[in-house]
């Protein structure tokens, strides 16, 4: 199921659960999931629709389609996190490209936000 290493590395970082036993439960454990990019989505695509394409490859656990704060509309990409790696890899093959309603679907692994300097506009 899970490789020794993989539950060493978890063990070391504090993510098991030993239950009345005082054995470990794989159920508590939390594997490791991939998050995708998903970019130029058209702009009337919400959270259930993003969640449904998707799990045509897997299970998804989390589908959410960026909002703009003030206009209450898409800013047209979202983020779609995946069980397992093969799961996603399919997920980036089989979007990635893909028209849907006249856009190109741009699929690719989530990178890390980059940290950028505060902006105080506020202040004068």
């Amino acid at each position: 199921m899970f490789s020794f290493s993989l539950f060493v590395l978890r063990l070391y970082r504090g993510q098991h659960r030993r239950n009345s036993l005082g054995r470990f439960n794989r159920d508590n454990i939390k594997y490791a999931m991939k998050k995708l990019f998903v970019g130029n989505l058209p702009y009337k695509t919400n959270d259930a629709d993003l969640r449904d394409m998707f799990s045509q490859n897997g299970e998804v656990t989390e589908a959410a389609v960026i909002m703009d704060r003030e206009r209450g509309v898409s800013k047209g990409f979202g983020f779609v996190t995946m069980t397992n790696d093969a799961e996603a890899n399919a997920a980036i093959e089989m979007w990635n490209g893909k028209d849907i309603e006249g856009r190109a679907l741009t699929v690719n692994e989530a990178r890390p936000r980059e940290d950028r300097p505060r902006r105080d506009n506020f202040r004068r």
